[in-house]
């Protein structure tokens, strides 16, 4: 069936929403295969990201997306948590299962929810406590189910995991200080530049010259999983409602257990598949709040909703 422009335009969006995660979701298992400490491997992915933005800029005669007006000081904080959310990203791949990591990693739209009233005022909504409870016993049992797998060191590589959703959430309640103001291009060039220059002295955790490998592998985290990947999202967000583009968002932790079970043979027990639910159901519940849990029961029972309520 031959669709509508606007029909089309929404698949396209949809398409590139799910390959943007779908990348994303294969970050632990690059980064498994890469012989470098994860400073060293934050600052290559953030460094060659700038790069290729940069060389953008220039081919494509973009050079007004280099500058940022008087938004400096914003852009470093963003790099500053930006730096951190690799960072810790990178050790929690290290230290645990791939899926324990992208899991625990996921409580950042719950962060945001609870951090945003507190830093730029938005109104807490009624479900965020709720979400909150959700994610943290989620949280709790894959660290549980970590240890009862007699994995690696589990509950460091879990709050690992934790602080990058809290990095990330903290640069997404900046970003929105600055949302309209700068093209996302942009904000995403000076993240990664402030981020490369912080992460700089990782360099120095280098012993010999890495294997032409680990330059191609380094390089596609940059170059794809970063520039490509977020130019994929922000691309497509934009053309689908937020929240199915949240919803959407969720690929990534699928396409991560999927991968690691069948490459390293990471296969999740019942504990860690009942916390990860539970987290993602804090971030569902963060994206879609408790309205439309109640208009569901409200039909499941043959019940008519009370007047008043939209």
């Amino acid at each position: 069936m031959k669709g509508s422009p606007p029909e089309l335009s929404r698949l396209r969006g949809y398409v590139q929403v799910a390959a943007a995660a779908a990348t994303w979701g294969s970050v632990g298992i690059f980064v498994r295969f890469i012989d470098l400490p994860p400073p060293a491997i934050a600052f290559f992915r953030v460094g060659f990201a700038a790069l290729v933005l940069a060389a953008y800029f220039l081919l494509s005669g973009r050079r007004e997306l280099f500058r940022f007006g008087r938004n400096g000081p914003i852009l470093v904080l963003m790099g500053i948590f930006l730096a951190m959310d690799w960072l810790l990203f990178f050790y929690a791949f290290r230290l645990t299962t791939i899926a324990s990591a992208v899991l625990a990693a996921y409580t950042a739209p719950v962060f945001v929810a609870v951090l945003a009233p507190f830093l730029i005022g938005e109104r807490l909504e009624p479900g965020t406590p709720v979400a909150l409870a959700l994610a943290f016993s989620g949280v709790a049992l894959v660290a549980l189910g970590d240890a009862a797998g007699g994995g690696t060191p589990n509950l460091v590589g879990v709050l690992c995991g934790l602080g990058t959703g809290l990095f990330y959430a903290l640069r997404t309640v900046a970003s929105k200080a600055i949302a309209g103001r700068l093209p996302v291009e942009t904000v995403t060039f000076y993240n990664c530049l402030v981020a490369a220059v912080i992460l700089s002295p990782a360099l120095t955790q280098i012993s010999g010259v890495p294997s032409a490998q680990t330059w191609a592998l380094v390089f596609t985290l940059g170059a794809v999983h970063t520039a490509l990947g977020i130019g994929l999202y922000y691309g497509g967000i934009g053309r689908v409602k937020a929240q199915s583009g949240a919803i959407l968002t969720y690929v990534e932790p699928l396409v991560a257990v999927i991968l690691a079970a069948l490459i390293f043979k990471e296969i999740p027990g019942w504990m860690i598949y009942l916390g990860g639910a539970l987290i993602l159901a804090g971030g569902i519940l963060t994206v879609f709040g408790t309205a439309w849990v109640e208009r569901l029961v409200w039909r499941l029972f043959g019940l008519t909703e009370p007047s008043g309520r939209r």
